[in-house]
């Protein structure tokens, strides 16, 4: 009956087992490329709205970079707008 009533050890911390380590370890591998893979699309697409509006002002015989920069402001406009949507 003593023995029962003795103060027991508090629990010690469990440790991750491997199969935990290796499944943190691809969410974490998986989740960084993701936001890259974002953040270089949206590079990627101003930069393609860039040039085809560099080559449709050229074209119409406006001036190429100031076209090229609208366009790339649009852009850049709807990213933002796409974003604060929670897009």
């Amino acid at each position: 009956m003593r023995e029962m009533t003795s103060a027991a050890e508090a629990p010690r911390e469990r440790l991750l087992s491997p199969r935990a380590r290796i499944s943190e370890l691809l969410f974490g591998v998986l989740m960084a490329p993701s936001f890259v893979g974002a953040l270089l699309s949206r590079v990627i697409a101003l930069a393609m709205l860039f040039i085809g509006g560099l080559a449709f002002g050229r074209c119409a015989g406006d001036g190429g970079l100031k076209a090229g920069f609208g366009m790339a402001a649009l852009g850049t406009v709807l990213v933002v707008a796409i974003n604060a949507l929670g897009g």
